[in-house]
């Protein structure tokens, strides 16, 4: 009589050959972290996910003093209605004498996000969305330079009295707010136009 093997028995062997599953541990939650800065001379708390991207370098991450923010959530908390790619165009301006923060410029960051120059320190003059279009429309049709930033900012350069004199076509609204001293005082200055917002960066 013809003998037939017998499957199952060897399909029994090769799964008990089979190690058993793996338990995989669950994914961590992102936790809240409080951190601290000095800006503008106040002492603030700002909190951050620990999950975020906060860091401007490895050496920030490794190297800032515990309980400290990072740069980039300062920066974050100056100007919260920009995205992470708008707040590009700016670096955080270093008060050594109030060990803190004196405010946004616009210049390049170092690795700790702090500007690698004094540069020219950025007041927010204009929130509407209206008021940023309207400056980046006069950019195009006066004779002020203008250059786009990869952080999709419209950057408006010259005199503090030039730029007032060719953004007065904007009405008396807009150009008597970048006309203004605090705003214009320098000699050189910047009109900076980015996220819906109108910002003037004067040395």
């Amino acid at each position: 009589m013809r003998q037939f093997s017998r499957p199952f028995l060897a399909c029994g062997l090769v799964a008990a050959a089979l190690p058993p599953a793996l338990v995989l541990p669950a994914p961590a939650r992102a936790e809240a972290q409080v951190c601290s800065a000095v800006i503008e001379g106040v002492a603030v708390t700002l909190g951050y996910n620990d999950e975020s991207d906060v860091w401007s370098s490895r050496r920030e991450r490794w190297l800032l003093e515990d309980g400290q923010c990072p740069a980039r959530v300062v920066i974050a908390h100056m100007a919260p209605d920009l995205t992470e790619q708008e707040r590009g165009v700016f670096c955080l301006q270093h008060d050594p004498v109030l060990n803190g923060f004196s405010g946004l410029a616009m210049g390049a960051r170092d690795t700790y996000g702090l500007c690698e120059e004094t540069g020219r320190v950025c007041e927010l003059v204009n929130e509407t969305a209206a008021g940023a279009r309207e400056v980046a429309d006069v950019a195009v049709e006066s004779g002020v330079q203008a250059v786009r930033h990869n952080s999709g900012a419209v950057i408006l350069s010259g005199s503090g009295t030039g730029l007032a004199a060719s953004l007065s076509s904007l009405g008396t609204t807009m150009a008597g707010v970048l006309a203004a001293p605090a705003a214009l005082a320098g000699a050189a200055a910047s009109v900076v136009v980015v996220g819906g917002a109108v910002w003037v960066c004067a040395e």
